[in-house]
């Protein structure tokens, strides 16, 4: 979360999206002062208490008073945009029973906690077919994660039941069934939202839900284990997602350039292509320009890259802050 602006306020900054500052009207964060340009610089997230920030053009950054263009953030970090000063903080997000008997009830998530109808549970649900210990929710550096611990009648992810014992990732507006309570992972409400933030909010179910994807070829959707349609589900976010969860396999992507690839290996991408780009880093930024069509992923932990080697070096976040500034500065 970023505090500060035009106004003050806070402004929410989710994993796979970057906010434009500057004094431009249309800008996620307005901000108004001597120098301000008005597109004057970008932020993306790293995880929850990091970010990155870079300069657009050659507009002058500081952070905690020295100058830059670029550079890491990290919470309780300074960024003075022209005459204007921004502090980084985290927002805790927070889960909110929608269904059930505990409906209404919100439980703020500062570290893991154990779900279940045991009183010793660190949320105790009045829930009959809820096992004593049913599920986790646990903080990581990507964010949330959701584990079921063998409980008798399941936990659901997005209608999705999760094997025991192994973690899901768990973003904004996901919803977890436990039983028959259903709660759902909310952003701590800041005094001001950025125009995207209801979509990311519906960021998850986006990905799991069921799409548009007959134009990709059979092969790639046979075993999807991620699909979604690119105009609900940003092309950035798609890759952080599966950077944060360390997924290995490839992305087969239908956009209106044609059909493209990207190979994730242990959640760094290794290679992309797009017909009529060069393989790499050219295919990747060009894909990151597309808007619409549908993707989906397929996880395969033995696949070669294609063309049997690395063709990009750059680590992902990189990746996404050279493609937002291709893009602004386009």
């Amino acid at each position: 979360m970023v505090e500060g602006g035009a106004v003050g306020g806070a402004h929410r900054l989710r994993s796979g999206r970057s906010l434009l500052l500057g004094s431009w009207h249309g800008a996620d964060v307005r901000v108004e002062g001597p120098g301000v340009r008005e597109r004057h610089a970008r932020l993306l997230s790293a995880s929850p208490t990091s970010w990155a920030v870079f300069s657009v053009g050659d507009a002058p950054l500081r952070v905690n008073g020295r100058p830059c263009k670029r550079a890491a953030l990290r919470e309780g970090d300074r960024l003075e945009v022209g005459g204007a000063s921004l502090r980084m903080a985290r927002a805790e997000d927070c889960l909110v029973v929608v269904q059930g008997l505990n409906q209404g009830e919100t439980f703020e998530i500062t570290r893991g906690v154990t779900l279940g109808r045991s009183v010793s549970a660190d949320v105790t649900l009045y829930d009959i077919r809820c096992s004593r210990e049913h599920c986790r929710v646990d903080t990581n550096a990507g964010g949330f994660s959701a584990v079921d611990l063998g409980s008798t009648n399941g936990t659901y992810l997005n209608e999705v039941r999760l094997v025991p014992g192994v973690p899901r990732p768990l973003l904004c507006g996901d919803r977890l069934r436990l039983g028959d309570t259903v709660l759902e992972l909310r952003a701590a409400p800041p005094a001001h939202l950025p125009r995207q933030d209801a979509a990311l909010a519906r960021l998850a179910g986006a990905a799991v839900s069921e799409r548009r994807t007959e134009s990709l070829s059979r092969d790639a959707l046979d075993g999807a284990d991620l699909r979604g349609d690119l105009g609900r589900m940003a092309f950035s976010q798609v890759v952080q997602l599966l950077s944060y969860a360390g997924k290995t396999g490839e992305l087969a992507l239908d956009t209106p350039a044609g059909q493209g690839l990207v190979r994730f290996r242990r959640g760094r991408v290794d290679d992309a292509q797009l017909p009529g780009w060069e393989p790499g880093e050219p295919s990747f930024f060009a894909l990151a320009r597309q808007r619409g069509g549908s993707f989906a992923f397929r996880q395969d932990d033995a696949a070669p890259a294609p063309g049997g080697t690395r063709r990009i070096e750059r680590g992902t976040l990189s990746l996404l802050l050279e493609a937002a500034r291709r893009s602004d500065e386009a």
